[in-house]
């Protein structure tokens, strides 16, 4: 089951272009390809997309969310749904694969730039933040994750 979107980050998503009924198959299928081409120019492997990966980006994909300021527990920042901004290594794909209890695959969701982070979508749904700390849990599925991130709650060290 999907958690529903907070009000707060319906509001904040909604200032940023986003509408509640939006679903744009299309949009998804160009945002993973960009992805794949930028993966075959790497020289790495394809990462194939799964259904909760499909889901979010017709919903939310290609949305940039402009949400500096305080938070609850942490500061609130900037971040975008595009993932091809999103990529990381091979590398680090296969650890987050390996360190979870599922083993599920994750894909590039978008960024967080102004403090050098990654988001990552798994197969069950979870959004994981990764950047130079580690690894932290976002959101135990999109709409949880885009609660905290507009709310600007700290997120949990994500171990699997």
């Amino acid at each position: 089951m999907i958690t529903a979107l907070s009000g707060v980050a319906r509001r904040t998503l909604m200032a940023s272009g986003w509408r509640p009924d939006r679903n744009d198959p299309a949009l998804a299928e160009e945002l993973v390809m960009q992805v794949n081409k930028a993966q075959r120019k790497r020289r790495e492997g394809i990462t194939q997309p799964f259904p909760r990966l499909t889901e979010a980006l017709s919903c939310y994909g290609g949305l940039e969310v402009f949400n500096y300021g305080p938070g609850v527990t942490a500061h609130r920042e900037n971040f975008s749904l595009v993932p091809v901004r999103g990529m990381v290594s091979a590398g680090v794909l296969d650890e987050l694969r390996e360190m979870n209890v599922e083993k599920e695959r994750f894909f590039p969701l978008g960024e967080i730039p102004e403090i050098h982070s990654k988001l990552l979508i798994g197969e069950s749904g979870k959004v994981v933040l990764y950047g130079p700390n580690g690894y932290f849990l976002m959101g135990v599925d999109v709409n949880d994750a885009l609660s905290n991130l507009v709310a600007g709650i700290e997120p949990e060290y994500f171990s699997g």
